[in-house]
């Protein structure tokens, strides 16, 4: 008499289990495309069926492994196109410094097999691979703490499917390495860069370009002392700007009529004592309906500001397009009650102004603060201001 077993609902029917590996190697491919490539490779134990997989998974994701793990999986991989190459070294600081150019072989292992995106994190002051900046297959592009950039003239860069540019805490070899760098990108559509190391004079220039991050100071790690800026800025098709952290000698702007969101932290010492840098750069801004402005900055470097001094002109955006408003860092000084009350008055068509106060403020004062702005007069009889007690 034979016995049929039959299984529980906590129990598994191995005939199922291993019906996965009846599947298509494409599809097989595309499931491990999602898991770590440290777990991707342990697959190759599951049988001979699953024995060189992983070698054709377009994605090789590595995450603080050591590098002789690194250089077996390269070595190994046998797929001829990369979708995603990552490499994020979060603990082992010292991983490149064994060896200036292992660093470039990987790189250049994923040029060479035509990588779609590109993220490395690695700790590392060697000079980027001229290589990497002719990549015709490269759309994304991602450098955290990563080498330096090279000054490539000369229409030496060529990327012409590059639409995403992130550049955190790397190096330049000079002012030019940047404005080189975007010459190649034809198609670009985002560029971020932060912690901007190594330039004085920051040109971004682009026709593609639709949204600008610059972040000159952050997450902690802070600028080279108290440095100043020259940044240029020809992008007409922006339409999302972020500045911060920016002590500015001087901010060119080219034409930019399509920027409809802008968030601004910029103060420039020869400002003091009037206090009006900021906004008499939103005089550019011509039609910009989202704006968030910072001005914990010039609060907190200028403990004794005198005045705030109107401009002579409104700003367009202010007065015609300007729908909401975020100001934060607010101290509850004179010149910045002047500050807002002008903004409250010119801004004819505002729908809504959020303030956050300093964090160091109390309730109380912040109370009195909310008080006093809520008498302001409003261009805008539908404006609202929404005040953060609590933060």
């Amino acid at each position: 008499m034979t016995t049929r077993r039959k299984f529980s609902s906590g129990e598994h029917n191995p005939a199922t289990i291993d019906g996965i590996s009846l599947l298509p190697d494409t599809i097989l491919c595309h499931i491990l495309s999602f898991l770590p490539t440290k777990s991707s490779v342990r697959t190759s134990a599951l049988s001979k069926r699953w024995l060189s997989l992983w070698s054709y998974v377009p994605n090789l994701d590595f995450e603080s492994e050591h590098q002789d793990i690194i250089n077996r999986v390269t070595l190994l991989h046998k797929a001829l196109t990369i979708n995603t190459f990552s490499l994020i070294q979060k603990n082992d600081s010292s991983l490149i410094n064994e060896n200036e150019y292992q660093l470039e072989t990987w790189i250049m292992f994923a040029v060479a097999r035509n990588v779609k995106n590109l993220h490395l994190s690695v700790v590392s002051n060697v000079f980027l691979p001229r290589r990497l900046f002719t990549c015709e297959t490269l759309v994304n592009l991602r450098l955290d703490d990563c080498g330096v950039v090279p000054n490539i003239g000369g229409g030496g860069v060529r990327l012409p499917r590059l639409k995403k540019l992130h550049l955190t805490y790397v190096l330049y070899e000079g002012d030019e390495s940047i404005s080189n760098l975007l010459s190649g990108c034809p198609v670009l559509e985002e560029l971020v860069m932060e912690l901007i190391w190594g330039l004085v004079r920051c040109n971004v220039t682009s026709p593609s370009i639709e949204r600008l991050t610059l972040d000159f100071q952050s997450n902690g790690k802070g600028g080279i002392g108290n440095r100043e800026y020259w940044v240029e800025i020809n992008a007409p098709a922006l339409r999302y700007l972020k500045m911060t952290n920016c002590y500015a000698r001087d901010i060119k702007c080219g034409t930019m009529n399509s920027l409809i969101e802008a968030d601004i932290d910029i103060y420039n010492y020869n400002d003091f004592p009037y206090s009006r840098f900021e906004l008499e750069f939103i005089h550019r801004l011509r039609n910009v309906e989202c704006l968030h402005l910072d001005l914990a900055h010039c609060t907190g470097f200028y403990e004794e500001i005198e005045c705030w001094m109107e401009p002579q002109q409104v700003p367009k955006c202010l007065s015609s397009h300007l729908r909401f408003v975020r100001l934060s860092g607010v101290g509850g000084k004179q010149h910045e009650y002047e500050y807002i009350q002008y903004l409250l008055r010119n801004a004819n068509v505002l729908e809504r102004m959020e303030i956050s106060p300093c964090k160091s403020i109390g309730f109380g004062d912040k109370f009195y603060m909310l008080q006093k702005i809520s008498m302001f007069r409003r261009g805008s009889d539908a404006c609202e201001v929404a005040f953060d007690l609590v933060q």
